[in-house]
């Protein structure tokens, strides 16, 4: 696994930040408009099942992605990886998005199942197609393809915001409605970008039990990872606080976006936590703080800048989220903590020890969550805002805590 991971890793940087720079661009852009349209309470509502979806997502999309990762990388078809791919995402679709409304029922009463239920195929089914077609081109060294395919994602949700703005009142059913039309699109163009290395083999295939544990360990840690990132807009919601959920994930998600000079410097440096001279626990720690030293200046340049830019919010997208602009604020220091965390965190998948970091993730995904549901129905947000702080700060001891510790022992015994 390791050695798999190296080689994708050491891919055309240039075109990886393509990817997640239009990605990015694509939540930003839906951001901007669904959120100034809709207004905080709405916009908290359709957060709150975004959150849902989030965190169902990762038994879905993790297998998906890493099934055609490894397959392609050991030499297997592209096509024969993206039928068994999608096979798994088309077998697990369904029932996920069951899940999905029947816990929408409880966190967003506002929205309709009908509506819950689009924006959950778009999101769960189509999205993760083309997501899935942008891995099996950087799985067979084409990232130029797969930034292609991330582009074409940014047009079709143009399509549909363009849609949104014109066919009549903006409404949360309608933006599903365009949504899953968005989508779609975005699914036929990815496919079409697989069909056409070999014309002619367009399947699928039944997804086994393999194929589900190929991707299992990192879906184990995108679960406890969502349920950080997300179960505070949801607690929000479910709370009746609506308002308060739209005004702290407007927040978040600049936020989100703030954090990618940081983001960018992590997946330069990723492949380093994998090669054999880093494998020792003293090497692994001195790389791990090596890449510290330039994460930290772009975390602090993003906290810096989120603060100072906050008033911006209000500007863009209304009075009505004013409130945004002092969450933005505490949350600027959020892309400064993982600035620091992301690195340790890394160093420890790198040498074998993933289950420390999936404890830890899961240890203070689900003490943010006891929190919040304790705090958030009284302080509204501004719980929202402390609690994540609190836990990332957690974790962030946790990771170098357990990266430190072999290291230290060493010392003690030597």
């Amino acid at each position: 696994m390791q050695r798999l991971m190296k080689r994708l890793a050491s891919g055309d940087a240039k075109w990886g930040l393509l990817t997640e720079v239009t990605t990015l661009g694509v939540a930003f852009l839906t951001f901007i408009v669904v959120g100034a349209r809709l207004g905080p309470g709405p916009f908290g509502s359709l957060a709150a099942v975004l959150s849902t979806i989030a965190l169902v997502s990762p038994l879905i999309t993790a297998s998906p992605e890493h099934v055609i990762v490894q397959r392609v990388a050991r030499g297997e078809s592209v096509n024969v990886a993206w039928a068994k791919a999608t096979g798994v995402l088309t077998t697990v679709a369904m029932p996920a998005a069951v899940v999905v409304v029947l816990i929408s029922i409880v966190v967003s009463p506002e929205m309709t199942a009908a509506a819950v239920l689009m924006i959950t195929v778009a999101e769960i089914t189509f999205l993760n197609i083309a997501r899935a077609a942008i891995r099996t081109h950087e799985a067979r060294g084409a990232s130029n393809v797969g930034a292609y395919v991330a582009i074409s994602m940014l047009v079709t949700r143009a399509i549909s915001l363009g849609l949104f703005l014109t066919l009549g009142d903006q409404t949360l059913g309608l933006w599903a409605a365009v949504h899953l039309f968005g989508s779609a699109l975005a699914a036929l163009y990815s496919s079409a970008s697989i069909w056409k290395l070999a014309p002619g083999e367009r399947r699928l295939e039944r997804a086994t039990w393999e194929d589900f544990r190929l991707g299992l360990p990192f879906s184990l840690h995108a679960g406890p990872s969502g349920l950080l990132s997300n179960n505070d807009k949801m607690v929000l919601s479910g709370a009746g606080l609506s308002v308060d959920a739209g005004i702290y994930a407007a927040a978040y998600r600049v936020v989100s976006i703030g954090g990618l000079p940081s983001r960018a410097v992590l997946r330069t440096r990723y492949a380093s936590n994998f090669r054999p001279e880093n494998q020792t626990p003293d090497a692994s720690l001195r790389n791990a703080l090596s890449i510290v030293k330039a994460t930290l200046p772009a975390g602090l340049s993003s906290c810096i800048g989120l603060i100072a830019l906050s008033p911006v919010v209000s500007i863009v997208l209304g009075d009505d989220f004013s409130s945004s602009v002092d969450a933005l604020r505490y949350l600027a220091f959020l892309p400064l903590v993982r600035a620091v965390l992301t690195p340790g965190a890394d160093a420890l998948t790198g040498t074998g020890r993933h289950r420390t970091r999936i404890f830890g993730t899961l240890a203070a995904g689900l003490m943010n969550l006891v929190l919040n549901l304790i705090f958030i129905p009284t302080y509204g947000w501004q719980a929202a805002v402390v609690t994540t702080l609190v836990a990332e700060l957690l974790l962030l001891a946790w990771i170098w805590t357990s990266l430190a510790a072999p290291v230290l022992r060493a010392g003690r015994s030597g």
